[in-house]
């Protein structure tokens, strides 16, 4: 189930109205029902899957801390199930293609039909975080918890189950145990999160994607000028889409008492590409900083090493993207830029001694975007020749942008409105709760949030109207990792 369907907008208001009619000691009951029919909406199979990665970690985590000897077994033993599963449905294929390939380079003349397995919706999201827990249990960090219904809620509590953020044990299975109250303010956080992520989504994202789905739908049509404003375009597209669905998470659970970590800080404002990723899907690049990079040893065994390290995890980080190469490019470019990052910052070699430190904040910002903006070709292109395409062709096809077709009036509004409102967002004011003397004392303070909340909303209904009549439905473009 998507967000941006009827269905939700009928299942939501339904779920949040009986979650906090019902007794406290019955709600994760109706949350684990609600969170199963959420995810097999979309395929009834895929719970199977669910639930056998649920299981196998719930009595992992059993099993190391009540085998303190055996622990290490009970550890291999869960991640090779969890990450077993995730290679089955989104590895395999790429790996046996990967193999045919090097063994036909000496001669063998192989051929295998590719499987085509489905690949579960949310699968690497809830993978990391159930391994998460079971490491953590390991580690001593978190107690292993002995309630089997509240440990399959943490694994698929439905706002953040297809596309997180990735939660920690820690964080989220103590508020799911905790009785809630229904509060004014919790609905009028949830309410500006929801409404902040359906304008990136819908109003912005699907906009721009009508354009940069044209370009890279076929490249050779397109001017280097077009392919350039296109790959910039998804820039925006990308944040919209996917800080959208995070903040309407954060902002459906907020309405259920419950707090998700913030996964977005304004990615695009960092002045280095270290700083990008702390502010750009913050849950992702922490487990991965906790999981891997640490492990491996961070930057505690020597320059080379912690070079090495950062490689490794940009490596993974990509694969996580998906099973393939032009993927695997994209997180290796990332890997290179925090390498080179690294070095030139120990050697002190920056621009920052030769310019005014306002000059060089907005030069560091521009420098930053256009770094990321590069490798999100290799990201957005549907092969790893479309992406090489691409490049040759923005550095030498300039060209003119002659694609007006696409830029409607009606367009061309939401396109200045994105560079306008998208940096305001998420200073989107919360409705203020309701008191007589403070009502009467500064009417304004509840009109403007209220009036401002009712406009954005209206336009979220004009453009998904739009949207749905010119390319029907779309989905949310971190579903397919």
């Amino acid at each position: 189930m998507s967000f941006n369907s009827l269905t939700f907008l009928i299942f939501l208001p339904l779920v949040v109205l009986i979650y906090w009619i019902l007794p406290h000691k019955v709600r994760w009951i109706f949350l684990l029902i609600s969170s199963y029919f959420f995810y097999a909406f979309l395929n009834f199979f895929l719970i199977s899957l669910i639930l056998t990665t649920t299981l196998v970690s719930y009595l992992g985590g059993l099993a190391i801390e009540r085998y303190p000897k055996r622990k290490k077994v009970f550890l291999i033993f869960s991640l090779v199930i969890c990450l077993g599963m995730l290679f089955v449905f989104k590895y395999l294929d790429f790996a046996l293609q990967g193999v045919i390939s090097i063994a036909n380079l000496f001669g063998a003349n192989l051929f295998l039909d590719p499987l085509n397995l489905i690949l579960p919706v949310g699968i690497s999201f809830y993978t990391f975080q159930t391994l998460s827990y079971v490491i953590d249990v390991y580690r001593g960090k978190y107690r292993a918890e002995k309630h089997i219904g509240y440990y399959a809620l943490f694994v698929s509590f439905f706002p953040q189950l297809v596309a997180g953020p990735i939660e920690s044990p820690q964080h989220l299975l103590p508020q799911l145990k905790q009785r809630h109250y229904l509060r004014f303010d919790d609905f009028s956080i949830g309410l500006k999160f929801v409404v902040s992520g359906f304008i990136k989504k819908i109003v912005f994202a699907d906009f721009l994607g009508i354009f940069v789905n044209a370009v890279y739908s076929n490249l050779g049509l397109y001017s280097g000028s077009e392919i350039a404003l296109a790959t910039i375009l998804f820039a925006f597209e990308i944040y919209g889409d996917f800080a959208g669905y995070s903040e309407i998470a954060l902002g459906v659970a907020k309405w259920m008492g419950i707090s998700l970590i913030e996964n977005f800080k304004r990615p695009y404002l960092s002045s280095s590409i270290k700083e990008f990723w702390r502010r750009w899907h913050i849950s992702l690049n922490s487990w991965f900083t906790e999981y891997v990079y640490i492990p491996l040893g961070g930057s505690k065994k020597g320059l080379f090493r912690q070079c090495m390290n950062i490689m490794i995890v940009f490596f993974i980080s990509g694969l996580w993207h998906g099973a393939s190469v032009h993927f695997v490019i994209w997180g290796l470019i990332h890997g290179l830029y925090m390498v080179i990052g690294t070095l030139l910052e120990k050697k002190g070699l920056t621009m920052k001694r030769y310019l005014p430190n306002k000059v060089y904040a907005i030069y560091s910002v521009i420098k930053t975007f256009l770094l990321v903006c590069f490798a999100w070709i290799f990201f957005r292109a549907n092969t790893l020749s479309d992406a090489f395409l691409a490049i040759s062709k923005i550095f030498t096809s300039v060209g003119f942008i002659a694609s007006a077709s696409y830029f409607t009036p009606f367009i061309l509004v939401i396109l200045c409105a994105l560079f306008v409102l998208l940096p305001l967002l998420p200073y989107l004011p919360a409705i203020p709760s309701y008191s007589k003397k403070n009502f009467f004392k500064k009417p304004t303070s509840f009109a403007l949030p209220i009036l401002l909340h009712a406009c954005l909303i209206f336009t979220i209904g004009i453009g998904w109207s739009y949207i749905l009549g010119q390319v029907g439905p779309t989905g949310f473009i971190y579903f397919q990792f």
